[in-house]
């Protein structure tokens, strides 16, 4: 009897044993799923870091290779710009001997921005009438567009006593009748140069002369030093004009 009632006290016991084991079975397979689960997570994640990596490390590459290029790139340009300036300031050197009153500073900053085109076009004009004298030297440049764009060329040729010729670099003359009055010539003069387009920064004003007599020549030479050194000066502050003279020429 007392047998009996032991077993029967011990069952509920072990029922409640199973379902706790049931329970912590349950919990282990629950725990191995979510540590399959993680690892295979860590794995991905692993795999994904390492894929950005390499992809990062590609990318790094890609980037120092273009960055060694323009670097390249880069020192090229300095070199040519080394040489273009080079080239300019040479330009400077002969126009300066050929113009004489004109400082060689001025003509590198006129032509400072000049294109690699433009430098060639001149220099190969300045060594082609290398031999020819400087008055007819300087006539020529005024007709090379390549110089033009950087040096405005006024020109005033007297063809008698009572006459002139403007023109702005090598176009169309303008004529002009000549005063004895110096305040009459200049306005005449300046008027004359107004009707020009505005210049470059560095404007040279040629001065030529045919069979005249000299008081008229000394006249109108006078009255472009003043117009020069005063008055054009006075209208465009910014720029800088040289009156230099191409002389007499013959036959007129």
């Amino acid at each position: 009897m007392m047998r009996r009632r032991l077993i029967t006290n011990l069952t509920p016991l072990l029922d409640m044993v199973l379902l706790v084991l049931f329970a912590y079975q349950i919990q282990s397979s629950f725990v191995l799923a979510r540590t399959a689960t993680t690892a295979r997570s860590e794995a991905e994640i692993r795999r994904d870091t390492e894929d950005s990596a390499r992809r990062v490390a590609r990318e790094n590459e890609a980037l120092r290779g273009e960055r060694e290029k323009l670097l390249r790139e880069l020192e090229e340009l300095r070199e040519k710009n080394r040489s273009l300036e080079e080239h300019v300031r040479q330009i400077a050197r002969v126009l300066h001997g050929m113009f004489g009153r004109v400082p060689e500073d001025q003509f590198f900053r006129a032509m400072a921005g000049a294109s690699r085109e433009d430098a060639r076009k001149i220099r190969e004009a300045l060594d082609r009438w290398q031999s020819e004298p400087a008055e007819a030297v300087l006539r020529r440049l005024a007709r090379i567009e390549s110089y033009n764009r950087h040096v405005t060329s006024w020109m005033v040729h007297l063809r008698d006593e009572h006459s002139a010729e403007v023109r702005l670099n090598d176009g169309p003359p303008v004529r002009l009748t000549l005063s004895s009055n110096e305040a009459e010539l200049r306005s005449r003069i300046g008027k004359a140069f107004a009707e020009f387009e505005e210049p470059k920064d560095l404007v040279i004003v040629f001065f030529s002369w045919g069979r005249l007599l000299k008081t008229q020549k000394d006249l109108v030479e006078d009255v472009l030093e003043i117009l020069t050194q005063d008055a054009l000066r006075i209208r465009y502050p910014n720029k800088r004009f040289y009156l230099t003279r191409e002389g007499y020429r013959a036959g007129e």
